[in-house]
C-alpha cells in the first residue's frame, strides 16, 4: 500500500525544505507513494514507494533541481505503473530497463 501524506508539494514547498540532524522524507499528497527525501547535506532526492512481488520498494528517481517538480511526478507515474506490472508478472524485463530507455542520463537506482 503507497503511503499518504496530506502535503501537497510545491515548487515553493520544495525550495523551503532545510536539511535537519537526520534524513527526512515529505510525501505528496496528490500522488501516492511519490515524494522527496531530504539529506543531512541538503541533497534532494525524488522517491517512489510501492510494491514488487508483495515487498515494500523504494526507488530513487532523481534530484531536486536537476529533475523538475513536474517531470518526477511523470517518472513516479511510470514507476509505480511498472511496480504494478512486475507484481502481477505482466512485465518480463528488469524495472529499470524502461527507465534506461526512456530516462538514459539519469537511470533510477535501487535501495
Amino acid at each position: 500500500m503507497p503511503k499518504f501524506s496530506n502535503t501537497r508539494l510545491s515548487d515553493t514547498a520544495i525550495r523551503n525544505l532545510k536539511p535537519g540532524r537526520e534524513r527526512y522524507k515529505v510525501l505528496d499528497a496528490s500522488q501516492p507513494g511519490f515524494g522527496i527525501r531530504v539529506s543531512k547535506t541538503g541533497i534532494k532526492s525524488w522517491i517512489v514507494y510501492g510494491r514488487i512481488n508483495g515487498k515494500r520498494s523504494r526507488k530513487t528517481l532523481g534530484t531536486y533541481p536537476s529533475l523538475s517538480l513536474a517531470d518526477a511526478r511523470i517518472r513516479a507515474r511510470e514507476a509505480l505503473r511498472i511496480m504494478r506490472g512486475r507484481a502481477s508478472g505482466r512485465l518480463e524485463c528488469p524495472i529499470n530497463e524502461p527507465f534506461q530507455l526512456l530516462y538514459p542520463l539519469q537511470p533510477l537506482r535501487y535501495q
